[in-house]
């Protein structure tokens, strides 16, 4: 009852006219960073944690290149607000994309630095943080267990549900001076991470490691510029099983069963149970030029299996819907970042899908009149949250400074939380 108590207070704090009664999700007044100045592009990149005990997660959220903010979400406290920015986080070094990526769990949180130089440009690294008693503290760096110029390590980080494990891309990374990308796979325990293993690409310049996800025991691996061996870039997901964090093939790249060329498909991946959704965010198909869209796939004894094609009900050029995806045991919130556009730079919106089986059907679209490039990225926590950054939104600091915003689910019961089967 607590957590029905606290969603009727936030629904009466939620934006009037974005809401209504029977809508699923409650979007809240979006957070801003209080010294957040223009061009920050806060939200560019978000990830949140599991609830704890207490039903409050850790969110993260990068302002690519320049700082991330570390925030907790409330589901069952009787706070009053959603979200709240507590501290901020930076590298100390300059144009390294420091918050390009992030990562959530709730006792780590890992911010990705792709363009981190050493002796080599853009080789990566990923920066570490534990909670202590003055807040979320530096708990070291990961960097590539071999550098590639321009390797990208930590363009995309996933931490599983468990918060066992920590998968972290490098889709530009070189084996014998060609570029096929790899993934790493670390464990995660009190100390510094532990490679466990690593996987590289089996294509050329597919950007393998783009986008990464892990559930309780599987990893995806988006690779956006495969090529199928007739057309260029049209994206694919490849799905491995882990096994004491060693990661096998789960059959072959999974592909979208009417690609055509620089679709993209893989640019976002997300899955829960036996379902996986991957983004495709430049399809033309049937809308114009990058209108995006999204796949599902679902498991059955024969594999993966596509069984369905999702778009936006505004289906517009440039939408970019597909360019992030998130998913729980009954919801599946995808952005589009780029809606009502001049030049790619608008509001933007996040669509929401309720499962039915292995279907998603539609049943809400949130687009908070001031956001801008609402749905750059979302996440979830398993449960009664997501999140959502918008990093093109204007705010007091001044043009495209960023903010984020929650999105609860109101249908939820008092514990608010399902695992993953």
């Amino acid at each position: 009852m607590a957590l029905r108590r606290l969603l009727t207070g936030l629904l009466l704090l939620a934006c009037a006219g974005s809401v209504w009664a029977q809508d699923p999700l409650a979007i809240t007044p979006r957070s801003l960073a209080g010294d957040g100045v223009a061009n920050d592009l806060l939200g560019f990149a978000v990830a949140i944690s599991p609830a704890s005990a207490t039903g409050s997660s850790v969110v993260v959220a990068g302002a690519v290149d320049r700082y991330a903010w570390v925030s907790e979400a409330y589901a069952a406290a009787g706070s009053g607000a959603a979200l709240t920015l507590a501290q901020r986080l930076t590298s100390g070094v300059g144009a390294d994309n420091y918050g390009f990526a992030v990562a959530a769990g709730l006792n780590l949180v890992a911010i990705g630095a792709p363009g981190h130089d050493t002796g080599l440009q853009n080789v990566g690294r990923v920066y570490l943080y534990r909670p202590g008693p003055l807040g979320w503290q530096a708990a070291g760096v990961l960097d590539p267990p071999i550098e590639s110029a321009l390797g990208n390590f930590g363009a995309a980080l996933a931490i599983s549900p468990d918060g066992s494990t920590l998968a972290v891309g490098e889709p530009r990374a070189l084996r014998a001076s060609v570029e096929v990308g790899a993934v790493h796979v670390y464990e995660l325990g009190a100390a510094l991470p532990v490679l466990r293993a690593s996987v590289v690409g089996s294509g050329t310049a597919a950007r393998f490691g783009q986008s990464v996800g892990l559930s309780q025991s599987r990893l995806l691996v988006g690779m956006p510029l495969y090529d199928d061996g007739v057309l260029a870039d049209v994206g694919a997901v490849q799905v491995y099983q882990l096994a004491n964090f060693v990661p096998s093939a789960e059959g072959p790249p999974l592909l979208a069963a009417d690609r055509q060329g620089s679709d993209r498909l893989g640019l976002a991946v997300a899955s829960f149970g036996n379902l996986l959704i991957a983004g495709a965010g430049n399809d033309d198909k049937p809308a114009g030029a990058d209108a995006g869209s999204a796949y599902v796939y679902a498991r059955d004894a024969n594999g993966w299996i596509e069984t369905q094609k999702l778009r936006s009900s505004q289906a517009q050029v440039q939408e970019r819907f597909g360019h992030s995806l998130a998913l729980n045991a009954r919801y599946a919130v995808i952005g589009a970042y780029c809606l009502n556009v001049s030049g790619c730079v608008g509001p933007g919106a996040v669509y929401v899908y309720q499962r039915e089986g292995q279907q998603l059907v539609p049943v809400q679209r949130l687009s908070p009149s001031d956001g801008g490039a609402t749905g750059h990225a979302v996440a979830s926590n398993g449960g009664a949250l997501f999140a959502v950054g918008a990093f093109a939104a204007d705010g007091p600091g001044g043009v495209d400074q960023g903010a984020l915003y929650a999105l609860i689910d109101q249908r939820l019961g008092a514990d608010g939380f399902e695992s993953e089967p």
